[in-house]
């Protein structure tokens, strides 16, 4: 894609393509590394917690008290999924022989 440009002498057009490459490449895995990590905590992570009553859920007087409660470990538990996502990730990248496929799980 950008071979085409640059030899009919248009420079800013390939270096237009590969911005805009880029950028729809960082969207991909910025979208679902965050899908991800809000699966992982909706559906792993804090059904056993409070499966387990790991979370303090009392209620004080007042009715939203309990949701700025669960705020904080929510957060803490989808910050460590998407580090986790990543370095999965990176990981899987650097011992896989071929990655060129990884282009196509990406679209997939």
């Amino acid at each position: 894609m950008l071979t085409l440009p640059l030899e009919h002498g248009q420079g800013a057009l390939a270096l237009l393509a590969f911005v805009g490459g880029l950028s729809s490449a960082t969207s991909m895995v910025i979208v679902s590394t965050l899908v991800l990590a809000i699966m992982i905590s909706n559906h792993l992570v804090m059904p056993l917690l409070l499966r387990f009553n790991l979370l303090s859920s009392s209620q004080g007087s007042s009715g939203g008290s309990s949701s700025n409660t669960l705020r904080s470990p929510l957060l803490l538990i989808r910050r460590l999924a998407v580090l986790a996502t990543i370095s999965l990730g990176y990981i899987y990248y650097s011992f896989s022989p071929d990655n060129g496929k990884l282009a196509s799980i990406g679209l997939i």
